[in-house]
């Protein structure tokens, strides 16, 4: 006996105030915002996906879907906050949560059963990126990104790390602004006694 479990890409988690979706490929999942979401991304082929947004999704210049793509857009709105609560629908942890991606912009998200990683980044203006992958002997092991982007959003960037050997490496991202590392664990890392 299994149960299938899919997504549903009419919800909205209301965790996001705003969510720009730069020029980047997406793939199966639901982006949603309490007011609204943009994007010029291209839509991955066989891929299910949702925008939905409290206000308003707009589609701008660039966006594109392809063969064999389910998307939907829709609006489902966040409940308003009690009196004495934050506004919009608010916590304490969605508050906390929205400053923290302010400003740690950068992601990594192993997709679970896969020797897959999904890195994420944010950048607040059109910008130079170089995204590198470094090793434990702080050399660059593969230069997953070298390109200037025109738009401000979120951009996805899916990593097979399969040729990796096993072990810690840092995700470095660089633009002339700043530069942000984070760690990514590549399959069983074993301990020496």
């Amino acid at each position: 006996l299994c149960e299938c479990k899919g997504i549903d890409l009419l919800k909205n988690d209301c965790q996001e105030i705003s969510l720009i979706l730069g020029d980047s490929i997406l793939y199966t999942e639901v982006y949603s915002a309490i007011q609204d979401v943009s994007s010029t991304s291209t839509i991955d082929q066989n891929s299910f996906v949702g925008f939905v947004a409290g206000e308003s999704i707009i589609l701008e210049v660039g966006f594109e879907t392809q063969p064999n793509t389910n998307f939907i857009a829709s609006i489902d709105t966040c409940e308003q906050a009690p009196t004495g609560r934050l506004p919009n629908g608010l916590t304490q942890t969605t508050t906390q949560k929205i400053a923290y991606k302010k400003t740690e912009t950068l992601e990594v998200i192993p997709v679970i059963g896969t020797t897959q990683q999904i890195i994420s980044f944010y950048l607040d203006n059109p910008t130079n990126v170089k995204l590198e992958i470094i090793d434990k002997d702080n050399k660059v092991a593969s230069e997953i990104i070298h390109h200037d982007y025109k738009n401000k959003g979120y951009y996805f960037k899916r990593l097979k790390t399969n040729k990796l050997p096993d072990g810690l490496y840092t995700i470095k991202l660089t633009t002339p602004q700043k530069v942000e590392i984070k760690k990514m664990r590549v399959g069983e890392i074993v301990v020496d006694k």
